[in-house]
């Protein structure tokens, strides 16, 4: 499914969630998360966007950043919640083996900068 969707993780904040390519038996798919903190993934799609011919891509914007829930509390922002709202949305994202049972061989994560910290703290 390509697009452009929002995903709720709780309370009123939201995620923006970007999909490139269609999900497929012969189709890995790709989680690509941005660095940060601020910034959202938009950056990262003239590096992507060639994956989706034969990778179903999934990019999204964390909490605070680029097109999800912005002006969030200072407590609403902080690492460990960041990466628990990304373990919290695994539903939409089915692709993280430690947190969902609908990955399969092929499919992959690519953490950047601040995602790569994230990634590394437990994430």
């Amino acid at each position: 499914m390509s697009g452009e969707h929002y995903v709720s993780v709780g309370g009123e904040v939201r995620l923006f969630v970007r999909e490139l390519g269609d999900r497929g038996r012969d189709r890995p798919s790709l989680l690509v998360l941005h660095g940060g903190p601020d910034v959202g993934h938009s950056y990262r799609l003239p590096g992507v966007e060639r994956l989706a011919a034969d990778h179903h891509v999934v990019l999204f914007d964390f909490r605070g950043c680029g097109r999800s829930s912005c002006g969030l509390a200072v407590e609403e922002l902080q690492p460990e919640l960041v990466v628990q709202t990304r373990i919290g949305s695994s539903q939409p994202f089915p692709l993280d083996r430690s947190t969902c049972s609908d990955s399969r061989p092929g499919d992959g994560l690519q953490p950047r900068s601040w995602s790569a910290i994230l990634r590394m703290s437990g994430g």
